[in-house]
């Protein structure tokens, strides 16, 4: 589960952790400055992986933490802070 790390999956952690409220999948890739097809194959991983949930909602689909997800992403923001206090 190396690619839990790459900078995509971990920013959507980060932000749906942060915004507290689901997010679209549009939204996502414009607050992660990412493109949205990365985005959506980030989800997909993460969703299979257990870290969010995704519902359709008419056009759009919205993404979620799950509890699992929340813990994960709060461990990534400690690390961040250690390194950033660290450094």
């Amino acid at each position: 589960m190396k690619w839990i790390w790459d900078r995509v999956p971990r920013n959507v952690l980060l932000l749906l952790n942060n915004w507290k409220s689901p997010l679209t999948i549009v939204e996502l890739s414009k607050l992660s400055n990412s493109q949205y097809s990365s985005v959506l194959k980030a989800i997909k991983k993460l969703e299979e992986s257990g870290f969010v949930e995704t519902e359709k909602r008419g056009r759009v689909r919205i993404v979620w933490l799950t509890d699992f997800g929340k813990k994960v992403s709060n461990l990534f923001k400690r690390i961040d802070k250690m390194v950033r206090n660290n450094g």
